[in-house]
């Protein structure tokens, strides 16, 4: 009860901080990556780089997801011990018909690295892996999407 109470106060923050008259991008115009389909949770994989360790998240993208359309895009992160998939089901950024702004959006789904407890975990957390550097790591993702 208490983390779908935490969801829905976060759902609610979301949505109020979001302009009224925000208008989303015209999209790509194009073709989906190889993988990838509407209605579909796809796994991807960040290649280790800079020293950095190789990173896995997954993304949904909605039933109704057009190319020619701009959708938003959320990034939902697990707490210590977590996982995507879990994450995925906690949050129900997948379900069929969850509109932002009258558009289906894409929902990202990261997974942490493990830490020093052997559970999953973010930097900043005293538990978390040393030399990991997710702010890096997020910058990778949002420069590709």
């Amino acid at each position: 009860m208490g983390q779908q109470l935490l969801l829905c106060w976060a759902t609610v923050l979301a949505i109020a901080v979001l302009p009224s008259d925000s208008a989303l991008s015209s999209g790509c115009g194009k073709s989906l990556p190889s993988g990838f389909s509407s209605g579909q949770t796809t796994s991807m994989e960040v290649p280790a780089t800079n020293g950095q360790p190789v990173r896995h998240y997954k993304v949904h993208l909605s039933a109704n997801f057009q190319n020619n359309r701009g959708h938003a895009i959320v990034f939902s992160f697990h707490g210590q011990n977590g996982d995507m998939a879990k994450q995925e089901d906690l949050s129900q950024l997948s379900l069929k018909g969850l509109l932002i702004n009258v558009a289906g959006i894409i929902a990202v789904y990261p997974k942490g690295k493990e830490g020093i407890d052997g559970k999953t975990a973010w930097q900043g957390a005293p538990y978390s892996a040393p030399g990991v550097d997710d702010v890096s790591h997020f910058s990778v993702l949002f420069h590709f999407y």
